[in-house]
């Protein structure tokens, strides 16, 4: 939960002292895990192609990487895990 959620639940009922983000949860965390499990869903050509790219090649941004082997050949299952969103298309019964 983010640091505004947690406080926005509990504060009414706790006198907050700290809030902060320890090492061991720190975003560095987060990034490893995601390009770990990107990783995971990706075939030998892609995986290639996924292990040449640099911090700078991301902070170009995503529209730049669109059409990468590491972004099209995702698998389906690491695509939808690891999503920013999601969207459904549906008809009412």
């Amino acid at each position: 939960m983010t640091a505004k959620g947690i406080l926005n639940l509990l504060t009414p009922s706790i006198d907050v002292s700290k809030v902060y983000v320890p090492i061991s949860t720190s975003p560095v965390w987060t990034l490893v895990w995601i390009a770990n499990d990107w990783a995971e869903g990706l075939d030998e050509e892609a995986l290639a192609d996924f292990k040449t790219l640099t911090v700078a090649d991301l902070l170009n941004g995503a529209p730049a990487l669109l059409d990468r082997p590491f972004v099209k050949n995702l698998s389906p299952e690491k695509n939808l895990a690891l999503a920013s969103s999601t969207t459904l298309i549906a008809t009412k019964k």
